[in-house]
This record gives C-alpha cells, sequence and structure tokens, in this order.
C-alpha cells in the first residue's frame, strides 16, 4: 500500500512540473504574438497614414464613405484586440486553475498518505485480532476434538463391552443348546460299564461291549455313507472320506447320542465335551494287501495277501503325520476312542480295528521316561516303535451295533482286508470337560488316568476335591 501512495505522489508531481512548464510557453508564446501584432498593427497603421497622407496632397478632400470605412476598420480592430485579451484572460486563468489543483493534489496525496497510514493500522489491528481469533478458535477446535476423541473412545468401550457380552452370552446359549441336542438319551442314563469291564479297561486298554446300537439307526447310517459313496470318489479320498456333512449328520451323530454309547463311555471318563461329528472309517477289500491274481479283461485281484509285519505300523491319535491332518509342531490329544461297527466283522484280516493289550501302559512308562517333546516335535515319527515291548496285536471281531472303547495312549492300528466286504465303521473321540478339544494336554500322557475320574475308585485314588 505505501509502495502505491508513493507511486501516486510521483506522478502528481511530475504532472504538476509539466503544466508549470506548458504555462510559461504559453505564457512566451502569447506575449511573443502580441509583440508581432503590434509591430504589425504600428506598420499598417503607419502605412495608412503614409498613404493618406499622400492621398489627402493628391486628393485634399476625402469622401465621406472612406472616412466610414476606415472607422469601420478601426472599430474591428479594437474589437478584435479586446476578444483577444480576453481569451488571454481565460487562459491565464485556467492555467492558475492547473496551478491550483497541484496544490489540491498535494493535499490529496498527503490525505492519501495519511488514510493509508491509518488503513495500515487498521489492518494490522484487524490481523491481530484475527491471528488471536484463530488460536482461540484452534484451541476451541482442538478443546472440541479431544473431547469428541474421548467419548469415540468410551463409546468403542460401550460397544466393544456390549460386543463382549453379547458374545458371551451367544456362547452360554449354544453352549446350552450343546447341552440339550449332545446330552445322553434319557432313555439311556442308567447305562454303565459293570466293574469287570471298567477293570479289563484298565488292564487292556480297551473294552468290546457288544449290541450297543439298534439296526435302525445303523441301516441310516449306511443308507447316508452309501448314498455319498454313489457320488464317486477319487482313490485317495476313499481312506479318509472327508466328507463334513455326512459326518456331522443326524444319522450319524445319532449313533452316539440316542443310544447308549455315550453313557458307558461317560462311565469311565464322566461328563464330556459335546462334538459335531464322527469319522466314516471305510476299509475296502484290498486294503494293505498284496494282490496275488489279476483278471486280464477286469485287471482287477482276485485274491490277496496281506504282508508280513503289517501291524509294525501301529500309531496313536492326533499327531503330525501325511495323514493325519494335524500341523507340524501340535498335539491334538483326547480322552477317549469310541467305534462302533457298522457292518459285521467275524473274521481277522477283515479290515478289523487291531490294538496291543496294555500298550497304553507302556506308552505312559516311555513319556514319563522321555517327555513328550518328541512328539511335540516330530509328530508320530517321534515314536520310538522298535524300543517298546508291546503284547501281540489283537484283532477285534464284532457285529453290527457292537462298540469298542479304547484308550488315547492305547497303540492301534487297521488288519489288512483280504475280505470280499468293505468294512464299515465310524469312530467318535471325545474329551473330557476338563480337556478343550483340539489342544494338547501332556499331563494326561504321563498320567493316563487324569481325566478318568470315574475310575478313581477302581484305581486306588482319591475322588477330586469339589
Amino acid at each position: 500500500m505505501q509502495q502505491a501512495a508513493a507511486q501516486v505522489q510521483r506522478r502528481l508531481r511530475e504532472e504538476e512540473q509539466r503544466l508549470r512548464v506548458h504555462l510559461r510557453q504559453l505564457q512566451a508564446n502569447f506575449e511573443e504574438k502580441m509583440r508581432q501584432r503590434q509591430a504589425d498593427m504600428h506598420r499598417q497603421i503607419t502605412s495608412e497614414a503614409d498613404d493618406m497622407k499622400r492621398r489627402s496632397v493628391l486628393t485634399p478632400q476625402l469622401t465621406l464613405v472612406e472616412l466610414t470605412r476606415h472607422q469601420k476598420e478601426g472599430e474591428e480592430f479594437r474589437q478584435k484586440m479586446e476578444r483577444e485579451k480576453v481569451a488571454f484572460e481565460q487562459s491565464m486563468r485556467s492555467q492558475a486553475f492547473t496551478l491550483g489543483m497541484g496544490g489540491i493534489m498535494e493535499r490529496v496525496a498527503a490525505k492519501t498518505k495519511e488514510g493509508m497510514e491509518a488503513y495500515q493500522v487498521l489492518a494490522q489491528r484487524h490481523i491481530q485480532e484475527g491471528l488471536a481469533f484463530q488460536q482461540a478458535t484452534g484451541a476451541r477446535i482442538a478443546k472440541a476434538v479431544e473431547e469428541f476423541k474421548r467419548e469415540q473412545a468410551q463409546a468403542a468401550k460401550d460397544i466393544q463391552s456390549k460386543v463382549e457380552e453379547l458374545q458371551k452370552e451367544i456362547q452360554r446359549t449354544v453352549e446350552r443348546e450343546k447341552e440339550q441336542l449332545f446330552d445322553p438319551d434319557p432313555r439311556f442314563a442308567h447305562c454303565q460299564l459293570t466293574d469287570e469291564q471298567k477293570r479289563h479297561f484298565i488292564s487292556q486298554g480297551f473294552v468290546h461291549v457288544p449290541g450297543v446300537v439298534p439296526p435302525e439307526l445303523l441301516q441310516e447310517a449306511l443308507k447316508l455313507i452309501n448314498f455319498e459313496l454313489s457320488k464317486g470318489f477319487r482313490p485317495e479320498e476313499l481312506l479318509a472320506f472327508r466328507r463334513p456333512h455326512v459326518e456331522g449328520g443326524w444319522q450319524i451323530t445319532d449313533l452316539l447320542y440316542k443310544t447308549a454309547a455315550l453313557p458307558l463311555a461317560q462311565s469311565l471318563i464322566g461328563k464330556t465335551h459335546p462334538g459335531f461329528g464322527g469319522q466314516i472309517a471305510l476299509r475296502f477289500p484290498g486294503f494293505s494287501c498284496i494282490p496275488s491274481g489279476d483278471v486280464p479283461w477286469l485287471g482287477s485281484a482276485t485274491s490277496f495277501v496281506y504282508p508280513e509285519g503289517w501291524h509294525q505300523g501301529w500309531h496313536i491319535d492326533g499327531l503330525h503325520s501325511p495323514f493325519s491332518g494335524v500341523p507340524r509342531g501340535q498335539v491334538h490329544n483326547f480322552t477317549i476312542l469310541l467305534g462302533v461297527l457298522l457292518g459285521d466283522v467275524p473274521e481277522p484280516m477283515s479290515g478289523n480295528l487291531t490294538v496291543f493289550p496294555g500298550g497304553h501302559l507302556a506308552l505312559q512308562n516311555h513319556f514319563r521316561k522321555e517327555g513328550t517333546q518328541a512328539i511335540h516335535n516330530e509328530g508320530d515319527k517321534g515314536i520310538p516303535r522298535d524300543r517298546l515291548a508291546l503284547a501281540p496285536p489283537h484283532q477285534i471281531r464284532g457285529k453290527a451295533g457292537d462298540i469298542v472303547l479304547a484308550h488315547y495312549c492305547m497303540p492301534h492300528t487297521v488288519a489288512p482286508n483280504v475280505s470280499p466286504n468293505i468294512r464299515y465303521a465310524v469312530y467318535f473321540r471325545l474329551s473330557s470337560v476338563a480337556h478343550t478339544p483340539g489342544t494338547f494336554r501332556k499331563e494326561a500322557l504321563t498320567d493316563i488316568w487324569l481325566d478318568y475320574v470315574p475310575l478313581r475308585p477302581l484305581l486306588g485314588r482319591p475322588a477330586p476335591q469339589p
């Protein structure tokens, strides 16, 4: 603003100087013209006077017309001079006005400068007031933001708390529904293993209970499995038979929850975690066998020979292996294995479940001496089979509807199937309420009766404190 005012003042001074110079030039030009006009008039008058004298000498008497003409010319000359005088005076007044404008412009410039200074003061005050307002507004905004953040954080906490409460309520509801859905059928709540059966389980690690599942439930399970087989399987899929909608179907779970099977298992381990399905275990003719002859036009084996040492590949469940589905570095142990025969298995070498009586005690001694780190790190390979002295293998034979209860630490395998029949079975892996399913409860490997609370009187161990 100051620079603009200075430029205006400089232009005004330059214009005033230019006007003064122009006025002096006009005045000098006018004076020069007046001198020339006076000289011209003097010459003209002198010439006319000389002419008149000459004519008066020549013509003593002037006519009235000539005299009148001369008077008229003299009057016109006088009027012309008057007009030029008036014009000169007007020009001078105009120049004086212009010179007066210079003073006015100086006063205007002074007022402009004064106004600019006042404007600068006012602008500075407004700037300071604006900065103060900005600071105050910023402080209010920052305070509002902090308050909003606190409210937002509190709202998030409230929402999180409500979500957690809702999740807990959902979990409680699910648990209640599980208990209602998977509680033992009241019709079989009184079913218990006999003390003799329990002692057999303690010493041998398994017990075979005949006639537990009624035929109508077996038929429903077989229809579901065979219908799924009709859809087609790749050969590598038949061994695992992983079909969640089949494994968790009511036709499968009813084998456990609508029969005496679960109460019999709970008479060994007490209350169990609810489960959602069972393993479909099919062993087709030729399983683990060596074909001994082929039909040329069919390309299929007519008879099978089982290899020697087939039982040496025993295992316990829940360890990492190429076929178990358990990730490396994890152990998914449980409490008890419950198997249901869906069809008759009257002869050995028919895909029978094969156990090693007393093997659970041998493994307990091994884990007490060597620890459990090897199976945690190496999975199934962490068990030194060649250094464990086990009893001869026992192939379980039975009829459709029989169940087998086996301790988790029971070494077991599947016998080759040289029969013409598919061996149908379903296995449920149950955990006591003290053992969360899918987790590693290593203390249950060095104390294999830890979660078998109902057996403590027979084991001579004190009952747990309430």
